[in-house]
Formats: C-alpha cells, structure tokens, sequence
C-alpha cells in the first residue's frame, strides 16, 4: 500500500511539472522577436541596418517593456548599436546600426542571437552577418 501511495504521489507530481512546462511554453509563444532582414552583408569599413520587432504570435499582447540583448560575442573590428535596449509591444521595429571596420576579418555566416525578455520569460532571434572585401 505505501508504495502504491508513492507511486501516485510521483504521477501527481510529474503530471504539475508537466502543466507547469505547458503553462511556460504557452506564454513564451505569445510573442515573436521579429529580425528583418534575415542575413546582412557588410562590407569592410562600412555599415548597413537592420530592424528588431517584439510582435504577437496570436491575438495581441498588453503594452509591456520587453528587454532585447545580443547574446552573441562578436568578432574584432565588428559593433553593434545599440546592442542592448528595450522595446515595447506595438513600439515601431528598433534600427539597429553594424559597423565594421576596415580590419576586421572577412566572415562569412556568422550568427549573432538576440534574446528578448518579457516577464521573465524569453525567445530567441538570430540574424546570419557576413562581412565582404571592401570595394576597391
């Protein structure tokens, strides 16, 4: 019999961590860390842009800050501006600056992850950058 009771206790417990899981995974989906364009080409000693957008999945989100960071470490001679800054839901998309220098190294593919917190709970984004010759 007291095995019996374990045994249940252990399926009742599994069962609220599963509903937990649920529950987290629900409200992660809720929203979206929109990065466009996708992949960006940036040549040697030049910069280019590109736009980062909180926005619902399904349905509509309540206005709330969400905290966006690089969670990538990027190569010499590359910035990013900004590369941490906080958004809100329906906020116009956030222009984002990639500067290169004219020594940095050619790369090509890299990807640059972005997280985005929302009441503790966070997505992730990535943006592929390659960085070209500098034209002659």
């Amino acid at each position: 019999m007291r095995k019996l009771q374990i045994s249940f206790l252990g399926l009742v417990l599994v069962s609220l961590l599963s509903s937990c899981d649920l529950l987290i995974n629900r409200a992660v989906r809720q929203y979206d860390l929109a990065i466009s364009p996708k992949e960006l080409s940036v040549a040697q000693g030049s910069s280019e842009t590109f736009t980062i957008e909180v926005k619902p999945i399904t349905g509509s989100l309540t206005v709330a800050n969400t905290e966006v960071e690089l969670t990538t470490e990027l190569p010499s001679g590359i910035t990013l501006e900004p590369a941490t800054f906080t958004l809100a839901t329906g906020e116009k998309p956030k222009t984002v600056t990639v500067t290169v220098t004219k020594t940095a190294a050619l790369l090509q593919d890299k990807e640059l992850e972005f997280k985005a917190v929302r009441d503790g709970l966070a997505v992730y984004s990535s943006l592929t950058l390659s960085v070209t010759e500098a034209a002659q």
